[in-house]
């Protein structure tokens, strides 16, 4: 038996916290946008000098 002042209401969707989510996401993207040139071509150097596919 459980010792609350008010009954368990249970589990549901937190409104501020995916607010919050949200904020943070969006701000991480602002932060990793100008990164984004660099990891292009990162990828395409890696993609065009990868030796893996010759046998």
């Amino acid at each position: 038996m459980t010792r609350t002042v008010s009954t368990p209401t249970g589990y549901g969707p937190n409104l501020q916290m995916s607010i919050l989510g949200y904020i943070v996401a969006i701000g991480v993207a602002i932060v990793l946008l100008p990164l984004l040139p660099f990891i292009v071509l990162l990828w395409l150097y890696f993609k065009l000098t990868d030796s893996s596919d010759e046998s």
